[in-house]
């Protein structure tokens, strides 16, 4: 097993903190308001015909919405996961565990991930390791273990990369990385999702991995919950000048999400995945996030909020969310989630600048 930082814990409880008490320091600058859907007047549609339904991982899931990848192994988070369980298994929608990292370590709080999997049987539960574990790994037997206590239906391996820099932690090799991942995948045989956390993807990243065998993606966008400046914020508790610092130098970096979203898709086969996230708030994002390629939309920092009050409010948030993509669909005159990518669109700067000089070609999937 990898040996473990013993802080991991605190550092678990303190990110569920800062997120919740600073709205995730949040740029909220993901250039979706950068996109002018064009207004249909008089959509030939009845309102109760529009369907939220789709696929995801061979099971129909009752709208294009992940409950995106959260925490676990603590005692807080175990309330948390068990609310946003029951809460998937109820709605039919799949949902992501936090890092397993911790469930490495021994004394673990199994029991907070393996709630998930309890409290929804029969759902989509997606497991989740930093790529920085994998590579330290000498057998895959451990991943293999822990996947298995949620019994999950895929894998997502988190590119963390900035965020670690900043954690100051150990020294970081990427080197040699994508054929160890090529092995995991073989030894695994269940989908594995490439998932960044808050600064989004490129084309050149999405086409390396394509070439590999892989094409299901969270682009995970700048502008929504962002890792870096949480990561100042805890070293500057800290006193640790240079690391908070060095995280509010680079708090701005990354790839706004639409710009990510359209990155990857220009390059993505139709039989891809691409999961749009990374300051993703309302069925409006939802809705432009689809017209622009995504297939689903994940959504962590809300379903966090509601989840720490309780199931009324996870409720009041699933309701919405349906409510304004359906309320979007009728006003784009769409009944299906599959003509978004079809809908009339105009482009504002800066994302239509970065459109041009990147030289994207907009997909209509």
């Amino acid at each position: 097993m990898v040996n473990e930082d013993p802080t991991i814990y605190q550092r678990k409880e303190e990110h569920i903190r800062l997120a919740i008490e600073n709205d995730g320091y949040s740029s909220g600058d993901i250039w979706l308001d950068r996109v002018n859907v064009v207004h249909e007047p008089f959509p030939q549609l009845n309102f109760s015909d529009i369907d939220l339904q789709t696929s995801f991982l061979g099971k129909t899931i009752s709208a294009p919405i992940l409950i995106d990848a959260l925490t676990g192994g603590t005692s807080t988070s175990y309330t948390i996961n068990k609310n946003l369980a029951e809460f998937a298994a109820q709605k039919s929608l799949p949902i992501c565990v936090g890092s397993q990292r911790i469930m490495l370590k021994p004394d673990s709080h199994l029991e907070s991930f393996r709630i998930v999997r309890k409290s929804n049987p029969d759902g989509i539960v997606l497991g989740n390791i930093g790529i920085s574990q994998i590579l330290q790994m000498e057998s895959f037997t451990p991943i293999s273990e822990i996947l298995d206590v949620i019994e999950a239906d895929g894998l997502c391996v988190h590119l963390n990369v900035l965020q670690e820099l900043i954690q100051q932690q150990e020294p970081l090799n990427f080197k040699d990385g994508l054929a160890k991942i090529s092995q995991l995948s073989d030894y695994l045989q269940i989908p594995i999702i490439f998932k960044e956390v808050g600064v989004g993807m490129s084309r050149e990243f999405a086409e390396r991995l394509i070439k590999q065998g892989f094409d299901c993606f969270n682009i995970a966008g700048f502008g929504g919950t962002n890792f870096t400046r949480i990561e100042a914020r805890r070293n500057q508790d800290r006193d640790s000048k240079m690391a908070t610092k060095i995280g509010n130098t680079f708090s701005s970096w990354g790839i706004p999400t639409a710009a990510s979203i359209l990155e990857v898709r220009s390059v993505l086969p139709k039989t891809g995945l691409l999961i749009a996230s990374g300051g993703i708030r309302s069925g409006r994002d939802i809705g432009i996030s689809i017209s622009l390629g995504a297939d689903l939309c994940g959504l962590a920092l809300p379903f966090l909020k509601a989840a720490n009050k309780g199931s009324s409010a996870l409720e009041e948030l699933g309701e919405q969310l349906n409510s304004e993509l359906k309320i979007f669909m009728m006003l784009t005159g769409v009944q299906k989630l599959s003509d978004l990518a079809g809908i009339p669109k105009v482009y504002l700067p800066p994302l239509s600048d970065w459109i041009v000089q990147r030289k994207i070609q907009i997909k209509n999937i």
